[in-house]
């Protein structure tokens, strides 16, 4: 149809309100925030190797991970509770997470009230995520498929639906906790990979540059699609109880110290990716931003390599049994590259982006003019704008 923007989630609204168009946020300040706590465990472990002191530490990465999503929150309203609502936040959720982890680890009593809420708030960290994940998902589904004169009040109906949804599963995880403690391995393995696959749809959102879907994008979205699905993997493998080589705290409670501290890191990684991309993809169904990911800068590169490098490491040494000095060894290497990504991300990030093409991307097409993010109706028209900088989450 002559006059319709390629870009079938915009539709031209009256009047010329600027709708700014920036690339997605890069990925590596929150992989930076969250891998400085997992090389800060190895280091403890090395200098005061004693029962669960990795698994104990490493809970630091969610709380990391945690403020650092409530920081880019308040700095940059980068935050999916912009499109469903004030539950969509993942601070809170994480910190919870690696606070009572943490007090659980701490002194490692089974059935301790610290133990208690380690398990609950772990169900609860995957239910949010995938809740955020979904509810991004559906409603961009949403806005595309509802007719002009329902999309608002369509839209209005299956956020408040999916709220009440979220509110309903956290009342049945606690309502019954046995028999979700019971089933807490098919509750992973099902959920688990779940938000990463609805992250990924999301992902999908941000794949169109100046009204025209971009092929480039495209195969960049299939990259953090593999990469985070096999983090995904990756932590449930490394959890110790629930997939694959079971871990005894009794018979090696070194192996186990290690790879279920992993389960903590892998897990605040990608539960913090994924808010961090539904974040961005959520500008969009809003129709506060014109986003996309259209490349990635070297970092995000290494970034991504290394995430998905040390996740198959972790599978593959677990699953072998090879003996856990060796494990701690090759994984620690690994580790090490991240303090290297780490720090290049900070010093570029004090030089104000002065790396080019290492953290900053190019800059975007001019910005549209008069659209909101829905579907394509004709007569819009385009003035060009300064492009925006590459923000950072």
């Amino acid at each position: 149809m002559a006059g319709v923007p390629q870009l079938p989630l915009f539709r031209c609204q009256s009047g010329s309100v600027e709708i700014p168009q920036v690339e997605g946020y890069t990925i590596s300040p929150v992989i930076a925030a969250t891998s400085s706590c997992l090389l800060l465990s190895y280091v403890l472990l090395g200098l005061t190797p004693s029962a669960y002191v990795f698994a104990t530490t490493t809970n630091l990465c969610y709380l990391a991970a945690g403020f650092f999503r409530e920081a880019v929150s308040v700095q940059d309203k980068h935050e999916a509770t912009q499109l469903v609502g004030q539950m969509g936040g993942g601070s809170l959720i994480l910190v919870l997470m690696g606070a009572s982890s943490f007090a659980f680890h701490r002194e490692s009593q089974i059935g301790a009230p610290a133990h208690t809420l380690d398990i609950l708030f772990g169900w609860l960290l995957v239910t949010h995520v995938f809740y955020v994940s979904f509810s991004v998902a559906l409603l961009a589904f949403a806005k595309f498929v509802l007719p002009d004169r329902l999309d608002k009040r369509g839209v209005s109906v299956i956020r408040q639906a999916l709220a009440f949804s979220l509110l309903l599963m956290v009342t049945m995880l606690m309502t019954f906790y046995d028999t979700f403690y019971s089933y807490q391995q098919e509750f992973f393995f099902s959920l688990g990979p779940a938000a990463a696959v609805f992250g990924g749809i999301t992902r999908f959102i941000m794949v169109y540059e100046d009204r025209k879907l971009q092929w480039k994008a495209v195969g960049l979205a299939l990259v953090e699609l593999v990469v985070a699905l096999t983090a995904t993997f990756a932590a449930i493998f490394s959890q110790g109880e629930l997939l694959g080589r079971r871990l005894s705290r009794s018979t090696d409670p070194a192996g186990y110290d290690l790879f279920h501290g992993n389960w903590h890191f892998l897990l605040a990684l990608v539960t913090s990716l994924l808010y961090s991309r539904a974040a961005d993809a959520a500008r969009i169904v809003k129709g506060t931003h014109v986003v996309c990911v259209c490349s990635l800068p070297l970092l995000d590169w290494a970034a991504e390599a290394l995430v998905f490098v040390y996740s198959l490491l972790c599978i593959f040494l677990k699953e072998t049994n090879v003996d856990t000095r060796s494990c701690t060894v090759v994984l620690g290497t690994v580790a090490a590259g991240f303090a290297v990504h780490g720090w290049a991300t900070f010093f570029l990030w004090l030089s104000g982006d002065a790396g080019g093409p290492l953290l900053t991307p190019r800059p975007l097409a001019p910005t549209p003019r008069g659209f909101e993010l829905l579907r394509s109706r004709p007569g819009g028209r385009r003035t060009s704008s300064a492009p925006l900088s590459y923000q950072h989450a």
